[in-house]
């Protein structure tokens, strides 16, 4: 399997892109899923930027694994999200590396610098909103 590229998710800032259309998708569907499971889905959203290591682990049955520090990182992200009640954030190290015309289409509301179980260094994090449609 060939390595995904950051690139490709920074381009247009197609991460950021795919979080809201998840929650356009979500948001065009919720009266069906009301109606048929009598709830409507939500998810956080926990951006970061970062090398991960893919493998497969398991003897009778191998499951695909990421791991790293990148991996650790976002899951306390997400968990700040949950904590902080905002649907997504973003970090600053992430926001750093999206084109200018990405950084045009969202806003970028600094919620601080954040410190991590584990990290020498408080995290940057920001919560990111469309300024425009996202298309």
């Amino acid at each position: 399997m060939p390595p995904w590229r950051p690139d490709d998710g920074l381009r247009e800032g197609l991460c950021l892109r795919c979080y809201f259309d998840i929650v356009d998708e979500l948001a065009r569907r919720a009266d069906g899923y009301d109606a048929h499971y009598r709830v409507r889905p939500s998810f956080r959203g926990a951006l970061h930027i970062g090398t991960v290591v893919v493998g497969e682990m398991g003897s009778d049955k191998q499951a695909i694994v990421y791991l790293g520090d990148t991996i650790n990182t976002v899951a306390r992200i997400e968990e700040t999200c949950r904590k902080s009640e905002r649907p997504a954030l973003i970090s600053q190290a992430l926001v750093d590396h999206l084109p200018e015309t990405a950084k045009a289409a969202f806003a970028f509301e600094a919620l601080g610098p954040v410190a991590f179980r584990g990290k020498a260094e408080p995290l940057s994090l920001l919560v990111p909103t469309r300024r425009t449609a996202a298309r």
